[in-house]
């Protein structure tokens, strides 16, 4: 389905988010997420040339990873069908512009390329020798470096002022190359030829592309530089990168709790602010304020993006309400973050989207009410104590535990997948642990979790406050 690009104020005719719309089977298909009139979905039919998806790889989130020594000679590659808007071909007034999330294991590689089996080429990019190479033009070559290891955003505009020439420029993680703006002449006209990624547009066998690609997002126009950091602050946040960027979204959406005592969530004074957090763009923290156990007392529907705790008194978010934990605007998944302390949610908390809950060395969070995880993923990572002390029901989602321990006296209904952490009882060191729901599930005994010793409960685990809090236990 469609969606409107958060990120520029002009949409894409080409997104393509490993996060959407990639299905396997006998014909691999990335689908395009663009609002644009046609749909430019990327496949592969061929078993043996299909790249994969990776999942939990950027900042909790997919890729696409494509192989370039493949199934007996045979690298993966994708195609788009031609169309006018991914031509670029002659004319004047023409632009386009392209971003990628890009890792490169090996150089040489064609990130994407659209020619003819003969003759000029309409555009390319391509990696040889440790440098980015972007064509408009069979020879003439705009080079710029490659990047060091690890993810980048890969930037890459043209700009035709003429009938066969312009400018070039490219961005890594939002510098630009020294060489910006970089004139061409000579361009080829378009061609009725696919968009291939991952393959040269002449060989499929040669000059493919080893690596992984979390997005990649082409306009068919030039952004204006509102619209060129808008994007790529987009990406930097959404996949934690650090970039040059500039930050869009406004220190207004940062909420801290400003009470030593218990108060109220929908207060403005609880927060020191003229409203209080409840949108897909909020981040509350619970901070330096409070000098003894503090409560967050919630009787309606709140949702925010990002929650951190950060103190070593104790923080409980309480009451009749529940916390709704969604992407931001710009694409940014949800986080809980535990820095120091153990804090606990009271309150029902529900997934909306796919979820990370860091949570540091010697510090817990205690979830006291049902977590819903509503078909989503919850990545708990840090090496410290998530507690599962009521219900959490999965409704088709999965815990990942890549770090520390998942423990509780509650009940886990779903699949559980291990990949470093410890779950207690039942630690499962690798592979998936599957709990089938509703007829069986995994009991987190409190008798079991004694005897290993990682269960450390206190007082304030159990407390009720006055007649503002419900303590949520079934």
């Amino acid at each position: 389905m469609a969606t409107p690009f958060p990120g520029a104020s002009v949409e894409p005719v080409v997104w393509l988010d490993a996060s959407e719309g990639v299905t396997t089977g006998d014909t691999f298909t990335w689908a395009d997420q663009s609002d644009s009139d046609a749909a430019h979905d990327a496949i592969q039919a061929d078993a043996l040339r299909q790249p994969t998806l990776q999942m939990n790889v950027i900042n909790g989130m997919p890729v696409v990873r494509f192989d370039s020594t493949g199934d007996v000679g045979n690298p993966d590659w994708l195609q788009i069908a031609d169309h006018a808007d991914v031509d670029i071909g002659l004319g004047a007034d023409k632009g386009f512009t392209a971003f990628f999330v890009s890792k490169i294991n090996s150089s040489p590689g064609w990130y994407f390329d659209k020619r003819p089996l003969s003759g000029g080429m309409d555009y390319g990019l391509f990696d040889e020798s440790g440098a980015n190479r972007w064509l408009p033009t069979n020879s003439e070559q705009h080079i710029s470096s490659i990047g060091s290891v690890g993810f980048h955003i890969r930037a890459y505009s043209l700009d035709q002022t003429f009938a066969s020439g312009g400018t070039t420029n490219v961005w890594l993680d939002g510098t630009p190359n020294d060489a910006n703006p970089r004139l061409y002449i000579n361009k080829f006209e378009e061609n009725n030829e696919p968009l291939y990624i991952g393959r040269h547009g002449q060989y499929s066998n040669d000059f493919t592309f080893n690596g992984d690609f979390a997005e990649i997002i082409i306009f068919n126009t030039v952004l204006s530089g509102t619209d060129m950091n808008s994007t790529g602050s987009y990406l930097t946040e959404k996949y934690n990168l650090s970039t040059s960027y500039t930050p869009v979204n406004s220190p207004d959406n940062d909420f801290e709790w400003a009470k030593n005592d218990l108060g109220s969530w929908t207060s403005v004074a609880s927060w020191g602010e003229a409203s209080f957090p409840n949108t897909q763009d909020h981040t509350v923290t619970f901070g330096s304020a409070a000098t003894g156990t503090t409560a967050a007392v919630l009787h309606s529907a709140v949702t925010v993006n990002r929650a951190v705790f950060n103190n070593s008194n104790q923080y409980i978010v309480a009451g009749g309400g529940s916390v709704n934990l969604e992407s931001n605007s710009m694409g940014a998944a949800p986080t809980i973050e535990v820095i120091t302390g153990s804090h606990q949610f009271q309150v029902m908390v529900n997934l909306l989207d796919h979820t990370t809950a860091s949570i540091a060395s010697g510090s817990t969070l205690t979830f006291n009410n049902e977590l819903s995880l509503t078909g989503k993923t919850l990545t708990k990572t840090g090496a410290g104590v998530l507690e599962v002390n009521n219900v959490l029901t999965a409704s088709g989602g999965t815990v990942i535990v890549q770090q520390g321990t998942v423990s509780g006296n509650g009940t886990i209904g779903g699949d559980v997948n291990n990949g470093g952490g410890t779950i207690s009882p039942g630690a499962n060191p690798s592979g998936t642990l599957a709990i089938p729901e509703p007829a069986t599930a995994l009991l987190l005994g409190i008798g079991m979790l004694l005897a290993t010793g990682l269960l450390r409960r206190s007082s304030a685990d159990s407390c009720v406050l006055a007649e503002h809090v419900r303590y949520a236990s079934r």
